[in-house]
């Protein structure tokens, strides 16, 4: 008799669910689900920027690394190329704009931040992917930032790490749900359905939902800029979405963005892309055949 299997946990400053359909006598399950959890926890460790022993403060401290994790190198060459994929719109390396809005710490402690009164706008000429250098030689590898450029590689991680997660179930599970504050991977079936139905959070209402989506061998990343809101020191609502253009909150008219598409790291950069500059990235998804978006003004 096949079940569900659930852990609940709190990681990367949100909470977690997987799920895995298997059956009830099987002795791997609970090894798996912690398994999962490790990974997230020790994803956290390596990419937090409000830890200061994390290899990406350490990085950032540094100017750069003469010595990369394998994952903090296939993280940054992805960004890399979603930088260049969404024309700039997707930029890891606008830290100091976010920190300046005051995101300064992990959010739940962000709400009201004195030194906004002196310094709520940061222009930086020196933004832009093409300041950081990836270099490999052989078996060496070398990160350098160029002088004051500092990432912040949230936009991307999550979605990195759950898709890594769901190649480690997928060895052993034929259905399983993955939702990390948002970010889902669904693979197979559940118990009761052909897929897996998840509830769309309706940005308007927050005990409410838009509508309801049947996903199966697929991903889905909500963005928008109604959740990580505070009120800095002159008043002004902020939010956590900032437009590499001008280095503050994105003044969109777009409240919320819903993809789906094959990776979750896929759809989690192209629903934020989207929240910048709506039309020339629903042109990139239309190009490319395989995501879809769903936009809430």
């Amino acid at each position: 008799m096949f079940t569900e299997f659930t852990n609940h946990f709190k990681a990367m400053g949100t909470d977690m669910s997987v799920i895995v359909v298997a059956d009830r006598r099987d002795p791997g399950v609970a090894d798996s689900l912690r398994q999962i959890e490790e990974l997230f926890r020790r994803v956290e460790s390596q990419f937090s920027r409000f830890l200061p022993g994390s290899e990406l403060s350490l990085m950032n401290a540094q100017g750069g690394s003469d010595s990369p994790s394998e994952a903090m190198w296939d993280v940054l060459q992805r960004a890399r190329e979603w930088w260049k994929q969404t024309g700039g719109v997707f930029d890891p390396t606008i830290l100091p704009a976010l920190e300046a809005a005051g995101y300064d710490r992990s959010f739940e402690h962000v709400r009201f931040n004195a030194r906004l009164r002196q310094r709520t706008r940061v222009i930086n000429s020196e933004w832009g992917f093409h300041n950081v250098t990836l270099t490999e030689s052989g078996s060496h590898r070398r990160v350098i930032l160029e002088d004051g450029v500092r990432i912040d590689l949230g936009g991307i991680v999550k979605g990195w790490a759950v898709d890594r997660a769901g190649e480690l179930l997928i060895e052993s599970f034929d259905g399983f749900l993955i939702d990390a504050g948002g970010d889902i991977l669904a693979r197979g079936d559940s118990v009761s359905e052909k897929g897996w139905w998840i509830a769309v959070e309706d940005p308007f209402e927050s005990t409410a939902n838009r509508g309801c989506v049947l996903l199966k061998d697929s991903a889905l990343a909500t963005s928008g800029t109604y959740r990580r809101r505070w009120i800095d020191a002159e008043g002004r609502r902020r939010h956590h979405i900032i437009d590499p253009r001008t280095g503050l909150p994105s003044v969109s008219e777009t409240l919320s963005v819903t993809t789906c598409g094959p990776t979750v790291e896929a759809c989690e950069v192209i629903a934020k892309s989207i929240i910048l500059d709506e039309e020339t990235q629903l042109d990139w998804v239309e190009a490319h055949g395989d995501m879809t978006a769903s936009v809430v003004h």
